[in-house]
């Protein structure tokens, strides 16, 4: 029951958002500041936030978009929350996230898509697929069940993209190369249990 909650709350946050004053040239801290104080209004008002950018070869071509992990800072400097963003066009969108995980594990750009893996989950490790495109000018965001104490990768590979179960070491990096299945066919096993967004 406690995941439910947890897993509609950011349901909730992954639908909406934040938009930059309709300024196309708003910096990504300006959005995410913009983002932060709208969705999370208890934070305090010298809470910090510190933002790593994601190499995502394709992602700006293809999808006029830049990947980025956001750490709400505490006085300690320490991060107590994490969110993975995308910025497009002025405006920040959330599209997993990494409590108790490994965050973004891997992320292939093919076709006019972002393929990505992420984990999360505290005492029970989960690893989700995940899909970027974008429909009527905004970003469609398509999430996978979690796969329950397994990390899941994705890699361009012939004329598709397939994911792969192995060992996480660093953002696009695992050890292991067991072949799951092609992409196409884990999307219509899980999203069927789950629905797209």
């Amino acid at each position: 029951m406690r995941y439910a909650m947890l897993g509609l709350l950011f349901l909730g946050f992954l639908n909406a958002p934040a938009h930059s004053s309709g300024s196309e040239s708003a910096s990504v801290e300006t959005a995410f500041q913009l983002y932060a104080s709208v969705h999370f209004p208890e934070l305090a008002p010298q809470t910090r936030f510190h933002l790593d950018r994601y190499e995502i070869p394709g992602l700006e071509e293809k999808l006029s978009s830049t990947a980025y992990l956001a750490s709400f800072l505490g006085p300690n400097g320490r991060p107590f929350n994490e969110l993975l963003l995308l910025f497009r066009k002025g405006e920040v969108t959330p599209f997993g996230t990494v409590f108790g995980g490994w965050g973004l594990m891997s992320a292939a750009v093919h076709g006019n898509c972002l393929y990505y893996t992420y984990s999360w989950g505290s005492g029970i490790h989960r690893s989700h697929i995940g899909r970027v495109s974008i429909g009527q000018g905004k970003l469609r965001i398509l999430d996978s069940i979690g796969y329950q104490n397994a990390n899941i990768f994705v890699k361009v590979s012939g004329q598709g993209v397939s994911a792969y179960q192995g060992e996480f070491t660093s953002f696009n990096q695992w050890r292991g190369d067991l072949l799951l299945k092609d992409i196409d066919r884990l999307y219509s096993d899980s999203l069927a249990c789950r629905g797209g967004r």
